[in-house]
């Protein structure tokens, strides 16, 4: 990711939660008929088809550390962060102050490097790491993040200041992180084209969700119907004239 021209405008739009459920993985791929040229997947959920089909994609594909939804792949990770059933605890996940003993971080990162290890072991090769709900953005697990993005060589989704802190431990990272295209009220043509065309920076990265929801993906997560709305928009090849219009260019995290 170095040695990027500041001439250049680098839109990168990344699809997260490849592997959360098949059809969701067959929507990430079908919306790379548009924009969408980049996604990130889940290690504890991804299958041995879906890593096939992702590789044949030729998408940049990064890992989405997970420490919230289904269950860990690490033989030791904290029972008190597991619900009964050993399913991640989301409501202990999300909160800063779970992470602050050294203990807690040093277990976030052992079940990143097993998640890093399965995707791996599956052959899909990986270019950058972004996280499920943010949980690698949460200050006392920052550094984790970084340190495993530095020993992996890989790209790393930062928020605000956090990219400075990337770039000067030597992790390269898009110089700003557009969340904004999230939820009904968010999923518009116009609404993206009017915000995108505001943005400053030489690389700028979008998260979205695009995908197909069957009942496994309703039983998985909370956004759903939004997910077919992404698809629709982003699988689109007239919105990738029109960004380059506006002077973008339409990646992946390896440019």
């Amino acid at each position: 990711m170095s040695g990027v021209s500041t001439s250049r405008r680098i839109l990168i739009f990344n699809a997260d939660d490849y592997g959360l459920s098949p059809s969701i993985s067959a929507g990430i791929l079908a919306s790379s008929s548009g924009v969408v040229r980049s996604t990130s997947v889940m290690a504890n959920f991804v299958t041995e088809d879906e890593a096939r089909a992702l590789m044949e994609s030729g998408m940049s594909i990064g890992g989405h550390l997970n420490l919230s939804t289904g269950y860990p792949l690490s033989s030791d990770y904290p029972e008190e962060l597991l619900l009964p059933d050993g399913r991640f605890n989301k409501e202990l996940a999300l909160q800063a102050s779970t992470w602050e003993s050294q203990a807690m971080r040093d277990a976030a990162l052992r079940e990143w490097w097993a998640q890093l290890d399965r995707i791996s072991l599956l052959g899909i090769h990986i270019d950058h790491l972004d996280s499920h709900h943010h949980t690698h953005l949460l200050e006392p697990l920052f550094t984790s993040a970084l340190d495993l993005a530095l020993a992996r060589r890989l790209g790393l989704r930062v928020r605000g200041q956090q990219y400075g802190k990337a770039w000067a431990a030597g992790v390269p990272a898009p110089e700003h992180f557009y969340e904004g295209f999230f939820g009904y009220n968010n999923i518009g043509r116009a609404g993206l084209l009017e915000a995108l065309s505001r943005i400053q920076g030489a690389v700028v990265e979008v998260m979205c969700h695009p995908g197909i929801v069957d009942m496994l993906a309703y039983e998985r997560t909370s956004y759903q119907e939004e997910r077919e709305a992404e698809l629709a928009l982003l699988g689109d090849a007239l919105l990738v004239t029109e960004l380059e219009a506006q002077g973008w260019t339409i990646g992946g995290y390896v440019w």
